[in-house]
């Protein structure tokens, strides 16, 4: 039996919606965020907050703020801002043999 999460399902459906308006600039990264949460990834902060205007005009998130609708979603947004400084510390130099 596999376990379903309610909340990412009803966002994956929101966003598909989204997909289907005409004149939406942003097909690519919605395109993308499904696919990320299908695939069991979670989005990173940039991307929800690129969706977060669309989600505030849903019946059901109208009455909440933009943090509590944050914080709803927020098992599916990845918060790892050090991911970047992780990989310039890692990167190869050659300043050692210069000394």
């Amino acid at each position: 039996m596999i376990k379903t999460d309610p909340k990412k399902e009803r966002l994956i459906s929101l966003l598909n919606q989204y997909l289907y308006k005409p004149n939406l600039k942003m097909k690519n990264v919605i395109r993308n965020i499904v696919n990320r949460l299908i695939q069991h990834n979670s989005m990173t902060e940039n991307q929800f907050n690129s969706v977060i205007k669309f989600l505030e005009r849903e019946k059901e998130f109208r009455n909440m703020s933009r943090s509590q609708i944050k914080n709803y979603f927020q098992h599916l947004i990845n918060n790892n801002k050090y991911s970047k400084e992780i990989v310039n510390e890692s990167t190869n130099d050659l300043t050692q043999f210069f000394i």
